[in-house]
């Protein structure tokens, strides 16, 4: 899962790695809203202008935009490197209208000023000395192509242009040909046919322009049974599947030819799953095959099934939209990725979500949705129920699996003691033991009728130390309940009713608890982590091992609170810390336990862990107060995730963290329940370029990102490299390590959102 790349600059070795961690969803097939989620990109994060006419990925891995009045942009997933008449390398026009890349490395940029040529390489202007072609580069130029066979073609005024090339680059040949039934600046051209011919619709028909042998064009008609209304607009045409595809203005039209039919779909008021509007303005198809029409209200994404489409807009029900304006003038699909051009909002990148997720939150009105605010506990009992507990709304248990509802359980109809549920677990008879934030312990019976049948929140001298429970842990081995408690830690024997503090010096504020594979209990809180030993019970109670200061540096007295423990399938206790991210606990042979840290700086996406848990391929899964995160403990590498991923809130909950039976995973945060299904997800090994975008020396920039050679002087003080995977991923999905020959002792980690090196 990783990439490398290596450059040499002034004979030292640099070497610059980077290593993607994503999981992309590939259960059931889901709704094309559902599955995807978007980036954009606007004015706010540097692109010139939000008006985008075209968009083109090169073939060193860049994406260019076009935007009518702020010239060409060049966008390396973090930066726009902009090109304009204003700027040092000067173009013709601020209004860029169409864009295409030739066979030598050069982009043709279309504008209203007319042509400009660009080498991708030195990023510097190209001019050509051949007579026939300079009068056509002062003219507006409305549309430009590159055919299968290395041409340029250009629709300047009513004139087609082809331009082909030696094998120099030089211009060969310049032939036109004039038409009056070209729309002047509305003519689309493509090379549908793959053999460097063209297709376009003049006068409502669909006619091919091939070059012929003596080098002049020649027209001929396609599909005399199909005509449009010669005013019609033809934006696109597609081939799929061995069907043509053609987006108008007066909708869109998909023709068999097998059968020499030819339909038509409209927009109808009547019928949510029509076009959302006749005027479509564009055509792609995606990475998974689906037709997707771009119109000038939203994307409409096409169902063969139902012969229907899906409508996405710039608004959503279910979390982020994906687009950022439904008037879109454009779009293209590299890869697995949708790149949509507005008119009003710049980009928007949609990509397939990274994360295999459901989110469960409230619904107003719906009695059967799961209880309203933060979620802080979550059990799941033997019968595979799922009970979620909830801060002021009690218990919602899920019945079934397929998640057709929660009953709820309050104070009011079941007599708990307190709606503010902080821990749940079960005995051997499955009774269910809850504990409450402000009215101590209660235990349902699940035999018949949900009530509760015992309360628990004092000790036999009558003081009331568990009114406020943060963990509770079943030892079967004994026969107890632990408790962690805001006042310490605490046991219930359940055989005679008594409850026994478990420390002299109370260890406060508990919320973590942990039995593991040996024996041993580990309990967290506000004063550290706690180790007790199961196995060694006697008159006085357990013997146990206190630690209260960072687990990693104990010498440095600086306290450590511990908000939840979790125990691997390998044996390894993972501590998760509120303020000092995670732990991996590792025995040495004398009995001593070694703790290592893992925090922010490495990829944890917040040192505010709220909870721990292990996929089933070892992989753990970590909540915080700011995101989750997947971590793989075999490279130490971790991913993060947000709400732009998926997630319903990124503010985790307490210890509301549970693994259920069938390997999903469940965490609680502050607007409900999200469960993740690491094992309907698979690793992706992302084709990434690794590319120097930018180089600094003292204060001159070098935009050149194919330079070789960096010339330093001694009054130079530092250096500054600029660099991009090329994914277009969110930047929490991609993470650097960097080592310099010569003077980096070890690899070094930069922290997400960082792409560049200082020296």
């Amino acid at each position: 899962m990783t990439r490398g790349g290596k450059i040499n600059i002034l004979c030292a070795l640099f070497v610059l790695l980077y290593a993607i961690f994503s999981i992309n969803a590939v259960g059931e097939e889901v709704k094309f809203q559902t599955n995807h989620l978007a980036r954009f990109a606007t004015i706010e994060n540097n692109l010139p202008n939000n008006f985008v006419d075209d968009i083109l990925k090169d073939s060193q891995g860049y994406v260019w935009v076009a935007t009518s009045g702020g010239g060409l942009s060049r966008y390396d997933g973090y930066d726009f490197l902009t090109f304009s008449s204003n700027s040092t390398v000067r173009l013709k026009d601020n209004f860029i209208r169409n864009l295409a890349e030739d066979s030598f490395g050069r982009l043709w940029i279309g504008s209203e000023g007319g042509i400009d040529i660009l080498d991708l390489k030195s990023l510097k202007t190209v001019s050509f000395s051949n007579e026939d072609f300079i009068p056509y580069t002062l003219r507006f130029c409305s549309y430009l192509v590159s055919d299968a066979a290395g041409a340029i073609w250009c629709a300047i005024g009513p004139e087609i242009i082809r331009i082909s090339f030696n094998g120099d680059g030089d211009i060969a040949s310049v032939t036109s040909i004039v038409n009056e039934g070209i729309v002047e600046r509305n003519l689309v051209m493509e090379d549908v046919s793959e053999d460097g011919s063209i297709w376009c619709c003049i006068k409502g028909k669909i006619n091919q322009i091939r070059a012929k042998e003596d080098g002049s064009l020649a027209v001929s008609e396609l599909f005399p049974e199909f005509s449009l209304r010669e005013e019609a607009y033809v934006s696109d045409f597609l081939m799929k599947e061995n069907e043509l595809w053609v987006s108008t203005n007066d909708g869109l039209f998909r023709y068999n030819k097998n059968a020499s039919r030819w339909k038509h779909y409209e927009y109808s008021q009547t019928n949510p799953n029509s076009l959302s509007q006749n005027f479509i303005t564009g055509l792609a198809v995606t990475e998974d095959k689906q037709l997707v029409a771009a119109s000038l209200k939203g994307m409409n994404v096409y169902d063969p099934i139902d012969d229907n489409f899906e409508r996405i807009g710039s608004s959503s029900t279910s979390g982020q939209p994906l687009l950022s304006s439904e008037f879109i003038n454009c779009i293209r699909v590299y890869g697995s990725q949708i790149w949509v051009g507005t008119e009003s909002a710049g980009l928007s990148i949609i990509l397939p979500k990274q994360l295999s997720i459901e989110n469960i939150s409230n619904s107003k009105g719906q009695a059967n949705s799961i209880a309203p605010n933060p979620v802080n506990a979550i059990y799941e009992d033997s019968y595979g129920r799922l009970w979620v507990g909830t801060v002021e709304s009690g218990l919602s248990c899920s019945f079934t699996a397929e998640w057709s509802g929660f009953r709820h359980f309050t104070a009011e109809s079941i007599g708990l003691s307190h709606n503010s549920i902080s821990a749940i677990t079960s005995d051997r008879n499955g009774d269910l033991w809850v504990g409450t934030w402000g009215g101590g312990i209660n235990r349902i019976s699940t035999s018949g009728a949900f009530k509760v049948v015992q309360r628990i929140d004092a000790d036999p001298n009558g003081v009331d130390p568990m009114s406020f429970v943060g963990a509770l842990a079943m030892d079967n081995t004994n026969n107890i309940l632990w408790i962690g408690a805001n006042t310490g830690i605490y046991y219930y024997d359940l055989s005679n009713g008594e409850v026994h503090a478990a420390m002299k010096e109370q260890a406060t504020g508990v919320v973590g608890a942990c039995i593991d594979a040996t024996g041993k209990l580990w309990m967290g809180g506000q004063k550290g982590l706690v180790i007790f030993d199961l196995m060694s019970r006697n008159a006085a109670g357990f013997e146990y091992t206190q630690y209260s200061y960072k687990l990693d540096a104990p010498e440095s007295l600086a306290g450590e609170k511990i908000a939840c423990i979790t125990e691997a399938s390998d044996g390894t206790i993972w501590v998760g810390s509120n303020g000092n991210g995670i732990y991996r606990a590792d025995i040495t042979s004398n009995g001593d336990i070694v703790f290592r840290n893992y925090g922010h700086d490495e990829g944890l996406a917040n040192d505010g862990v709220r909870g721990i848990l292990e996929g089933n391929d070892g992989s753990l899964w970590i909540s915080t107060c700011n995101g989750l995160s997947f971590f793989n403990p075999k490279t130490g590498r971790f991913s993060s995730f947000t709400v732009s991923d998926g997630l319903a809130n990124n503010q985790f909950y307490w210890n509301a963290a549970m693994k259920r039976s069938d390997g999903s995973l469940c965490f609680g945060h502050v607007d409900g329940l999200s469960i993740v299904h690491p094992e309907t997800s698979v690793d992706l090994n992302i084709a990434g370029d690794l590319r120097f975008t930018r180089f600094t020396v003292g204060s001159k920039i070098d935009n050149n990102p194919d330079t070789d050679k960096i010339s330093l002087h001694e009054r130079d003080k530092n250096i500054t490299f600029e660099f991009a995977s090329m994914t277009y991923l969110p930047e929490s999905s991609i993470s650097y390590t960097y080592y310099m020959d010569g003077i980096d002792e070890n690899w070094v980690d930069l922290p997400e959102h960082r792409h560049f090196i200082s020296y």
